[in-house]
């Protein structure tokens, strides 16, 4: 039995195809392409982490 089942939660998944039953994670997701994943050229991971923590 998963965790979350355990203490009562229900795990429900976006069905695919369908990213508009999430619309909050997707409107986050454009977010971070537009203002800053697609105007920088990141090296490495780690770059990448860091611009990321920054932006939050």
């Amino acid at each position: 039995m998963i965790r979350a089942e355990k203490q009562g939660i229900a795990l429900n998944n976006i069905r695919p195809g369908k990213p508009q039953q999430n619309a909050y994670v997707e409107r986050y997701n454009r977010t971070v392409r537009h203002e800053w994943l697609d105007r920088c050229i990141f090296e490495t991971i780690e770059e990448a982490q860091e611009v990321a923590t920054d932006w939050l």
